[in-house]
């Protein structure tokens, strides 16, 4: 009798477990969408823009000392 109830009282627990999705299974994609852009953007305006200027300036002002 007692295995019987531990196995009813189990059920329950996991139906639970299982149905519990909503927001949290959507979380990752929700973050991934938002985030990725704004890394997307940031990188180019304060990394990758800010190195390729150097660099042009750099040779534009070697060329122009020869």
């Amino acid at each position: 009798m007692s295995e019987e109830k531990k196995t009813e009282a189990a059920a329950p627990a996991g139906e639970a477990a299982a149905g519990g999705g909503g927001i949290k299974a959507f979380l990752p994609l929700i973050l991934a969408v938002v985030l990725m852009p704004a890394i997307a953007f940031g990188m180019t305006k304060f990394v990758i823009v800010p190195q390729l200027q150097k660099k042009f300036r750099h040779q534009r002002n070697c060329r122009s000392r020869w």
